[in-house]
């Protein structure tokens, strides 16, 4: 999957103490990397460069320190709801979920995970499209998960799984699908974030067109 990157370094903090012998400076940066796919029709758009993009932190626009185009390996895991309320969506998300399965290079790897009040990795990361394929399309099978949809709790417990799996230099990621109805008073939003945002993981949510949007977040026990 070819994305464009966009690097930008953030000065923290600056502090000097003036003393007889010399001034001591404490400073710290973070890099933040953004991972960006323009796309017209559904067709990678080329040509662009630093200057076709604007990127703004919390408002604020922010000069990206590096572009740049490359192309590297992504770990990416297909998460299906598979509660009751998803009823006959759900053959219709498995469906989506496979054309996902088109837009990946030969060097990604892909693994499934079944949810509804519980997790379940239906099948590990794995370069094997044709056992993938075969899995997604079961998931209207998975029956023995538990009544509700815990959609934050799942993704806590999907993070918790891949912090346990050896270093990867590339680029992971989430695509859940789901009809977003479920309530998260035992992990809120902020919970979820900050261990995506430790494993550097991109998470991307796919709903039916009558589903209820993803809700802004920062509170507890709304969805996400």
């Amino acid at each position: 999957m070819r994305l464009v990157t966009l690097i930008i370094v953030c000065v923290l903090g600056c502090r000097a103490q003036t003393q007889e012998a010399a001034a001591t400076f404490h400073t710290g940066t973070a890099l933040v990397r953004v991972d960006v796919q323009v796309l017209n029709n559904g067709r990678p758009v080329s040509g662009l460069d630093a200057s076709d993009f604007v990127l703004r932190d919390e408002g604020a626009e922010r000069k990206p320190d590096f572009f740049g185009r490359e192309s590297e390996p992504l770990e990416v895991m297909i998460v299906l709801d598979v509660s009751g309320s998803m009823g006959r969506m759900l053959k219709q998300m498995a469906e989506a979920a496979r054309q996902a399965l088109a837009r990946l290079g030969q060097a990604d790897r892909v693994g499934v995970a079944f949810f509804a009040r519980r997790l379940t990795i239906a099948e590990d990361l794995t370069d094997d499209r044709v056992l993938v394929e075969r899995v997604i399309r079961d998931a209207p099978l998975a029956r023995d998960l538990g009544a509700g949809t815990s959609i934050n709790e799942a993704l806590l417990e999907l993070t918790g799984w891949w912090r346990l799996k050896p270093p990867f230099a590339g680029r992971r990621a989430i695509v859940i699908l789901t009809d977003n109805g479920g309530m998260h008073y035992q992990a809120p939003d902020e919970k979820v974030i900050a261990a995506l945002s430790e494993l550097n993981i991109v998470l991307n949510a796919i709903v039916p067109e009558n589903a209820k949007p993803p809700g802004p977040a920062g509170k507890p026990g709304e969805d996400v």
